[in-house]
């Protein structure tokens, strides 16, 4: 994340994170239309989670950081 500022980088987190909540939404509509298995959305909504996870933890870093500088 280089040359972008920490509010800049905590902007593009929150991007992504949307975009996986669209993903997840995109799962739960393959499931219901039986283009995928159960256990294909048990799968894919483990990666979903871990994700997020990593997301969240890298935003809260980075607004730390943003706090950190403005005090």
């Amino acid at each position: 994340m280089g040359r972008y500022s920490v509010k800049d980088q905590c902007h593009f987190l929150e991007i992504a994170f949307g975009s996986l909540l669209e993903i997840s939404a995109q799962i739960d509509i393959s499931y219901d239309l039986g283009y995928i298995t159960q256990q294909n959305k048990e799968e894919i909504e483990s990666k979903i989670d871990s994700i997020a996870a990593l997301l969240s933890g890298l935003r809260n870093k980075r607004l730390d950081a943003l706090n950190a500088t403005n005090h």
